[in-house]
């Protein structure tokens, strides 16, 4: 006699406990059929938090933020803020943190410390020089270290020899 077949509804009706394990959300499935689409701005909108009246801040009329600068000169985003961290009393500015802006006239500015700074990592015959200095400080590391520990052991001697009791003869 065969036993009758369940579908997937009465198991899951057997089984209020358990349930099905989900694989991945929605937008996932819809991703993987192909049929989700790019949701983002509309190409001209605004982007930036609302003033505290509801109305978005109008940027200064002239002024350049960090990626203007980058785009402007072809230096990138990081360097630019490593240079603003370095040299941020050259360079002349409105706004402090996130809402700094640059005048037109830090431009130069900026370029001009690209040509100064030094490009790229150091050479291998730096690195290994620097690696010989690592190496004596290292060394000089250990003796130190190595004179450390034989005081400590001779401290330790001395502290065992005046917790032993002392004695005393008197001779007449």
């Amino acid at each position: 006699m065969a036993e009758p077949t369940t579908t997937g509804e009465e198991t899951r009706a057997a089984k209020p406990g358990r349930r099905r394990r989900r694989r991945g959300t929605k937008k996932a499935a819809a991703v993987r059929r192909g049929a989700a689409k790019r949701r983002g701005p509309k190409p001209g909108a605004r982007r930036g938090r609302p003033a505290k009246n509801g109305r978005r801040r109008r940027p200064a009329s002239g002024l350049l933020s960090l990626s203007e600068i980058g785009r402007r000169t072809g230096i990138s985003y990081p360097t630019l803020v490593r240079y603003v961290k370095l040299h941020g009393v050259r360079l002349p500015h409105r706004g402090s943190g996130r809402s700094r802006r640059f005048l037109p006239a830090a431009v130069p500015i900026f370029e001009q410390l690209r040509r100064e700074s030094r490009r790229g990592r150091p050479p291998r015959a730096v690195t290994a020089a620097r690696g010989a200095v690592d190496g004596a400080l290292a060394r000089s590391l250990d003796r130190i270290e190595a004179g450390q520990r034989q005081l400590l052991r001779q401290i330790r001697a001395l502290v065992r020899s005046l917790q032993k009791p002392l004695r005393v003869s008197v001779r007449r």
